[in-house]
């Protein structure tokens, strides 16, 4: 079964995966470093410019209607990058970009 696939036969067989992003400066295009202290879920590369978040797909409504790694990351991005409506003029501070979704045993 290909690995970006979540279900098989109707059936989820993958309940963790492993979000790896990066922040970008919207103006610049460059990588920004997270100036924040890593969460229980989540860690932070030595250079603090890669973040990797182990995400439950069983209790994460978010992600629970995905059903690749593709919807994953497409949900991801969302969540962190287009917060509010267009119609709201609101621009984002930094654009996250996932760069994986692995599979966590």
């Amino acid at each position: 079964m290909p690995k970006d696939i979540l279900f098989h036969d109707g059936t989820r067989h993958v309940s963790k995966v492993a979000v790896t992003s990066v922040n970008y400066d919207p103006k610049t295009l460059k990588p920004v470093k997270y100036n924040f202290e890593p969460e229980h879920s989540w860690q932070l590369s030595k250079d603090k410019l890669q973040r990797t978040e182990i995400v439950n797909l069983d209790e994460n409504e978010m992600f629970q209607s995905c059903e690749s790694i593709w919807d994953i990351e497409d949900e991801f991005e969302f969540f962190w990058t287009r917060i509010n409506p267009l119609g709201t003029g609101w621009k984002p501070k930094e654009i996250v970009k996932v760069l994986k979704v692995e599979e966590v045993n």
